[in-house]
């Protein structure tokens, strides 16, 4: 609360945590705040719009105008992810030679929107990436870049290498005495996955039985649980689209599960193992060719220390749709 306080930002394992509470900070007026960056992030346009009081009246009285507005920004994202996450293909050559182009289009603008918005040109470079849009978090922002641009706010790069009783030890030796450090360092993923004890078939443990590489079909069962649905299970992140759709298409699934299995009149329903192994191997198949795989490009809270990304979905919004519209039985054992 005091303008006499000097901060420090350590944003050192990521970059979305520090790309939101790096502007507010710096706007409260502190008397110096320190970016500690070790990686730097993509960062274009937000773009936010205010909409009018007129249009929002529209919107209101016009339930078809709703949808249409929806639906138009679910296009617009369901087309950036082949043009960002997908790799150009040799095979095709035409079609290839036109998506790296549109591709390097798209790095290039937002490349020349840092250099725009960032005054100083070091800082600029620094804060711009050495790897391809997609392969970590992007983290558009209309206030993220534009703080660099205030004479109490700096940026580091070196490594961070001890947290002392005054501050940050950086590998360069330099010591930087802060009053406030606050960690805009990410979280524990795996920890996040396993919040809670879950025990499954003949007494086994879902967190012991995932170790380093959580999974569920479609984010939504497990073999080895009978019974048991989730949202948002592990496999569903996106990067490019909205995580709200992919709770929708799970609820379906489960409400056609939970119908099936009253009509059967059934004890109980499980996946069939031999269909998470099936599962697993496609969607390692529709990793391949993405930006996000592994640990090709870049390091990021993706992928575990192997490097396997257990996170993401491999694909576009649409086909998670259409595999999820209804609850696929086949692939279950159910018991009377």
């Amino acid at each position: 609360r005091s303008s006499d306080l000097s901060s420090g930002i350590n944003a050192e394992y990521g970059g979305a945590t520090a790309v939101q509470a790096v502007p507010r900070v710096a706007k409260y007026g502190v008397k110096s705040l320190t970016v500690f960056q070790r990686t730097p992030a993509w960062v274009p346009p937000r773009d936010n719009i205010i909409y009018s009081s007129v249009f929002k009246t529209l919107l209101k009285h016009v339930p078809l105008l709703n949808v249409l507005v929806r639906w138009f920004y679910f296009c617009r994202n369901e087309v950036l992810f082949p043009l960002i996450f997908m790799l150009p293909s040799d095979n095709w050559k035409l079609i290839g030679k036109l998506h790296r182009f549109i591709q390097n289009a798209i790095h290039s603008y937002v490349k020349g929107e840092i250099k725009r918005i960032v005054l100083d040109g070091e800082t600029a470079e620094k804060l711009t990436p050495k790897f391809p849009m997609g392969c970590k978090r992007t983290t558009p922002s209309d206030s993220y870049l534009q703080a660099f641009n205030r004479d109490n706010v700096h940026l580091v790069t070196d490594s961070v290498k001890e947290i002392t009783k005054t501050g940050i030890l950086t590998a360069d030796g330099t010591s930087h005495d802060l009053d406030i450090l606050v960690y805009a360092t990410g979280f524990d993923l795996i920890k996040s996955v396993n919040a809670f004890r879950v025990e499954g078939i003949d007494g086994q443990i879902l967190s012991e039985y995932h170790g380093d590489s959580p999974k569920a079909y479609y984010g939504i069962t497990h073999h080895i649980l009978p019974n048991y649905f989730m949202l948002g299970g592990p496999g569903i992140v996106l990067g490019h689209n909205s995580v709200i759709f992919i709770g929708e298409c799970q609820l379906t699934y489960i409400e056609s599960a939970i119908e099936q299995f009253l009509q059967k009149r059934a004890k109980s329903v499980v996946l069939k193992e031999k269909s998470m192994d099936q599962y697993q191997e496609w969607s390692r198949m529709k990793m391949k060719n993405k930006v996000f795989e592994g640990a090709r490009f870049c390091s990021g809270w993706y992928r575990n220390a192997r490097g396997v990304n257990w996170t993401f979905w491999p694909t576009n919004l649409i086909s998670f749709w259409w595999y999820t519209m209804t609850f696929d039985a086949e692939s279950y054992n159910f018991k009377y």
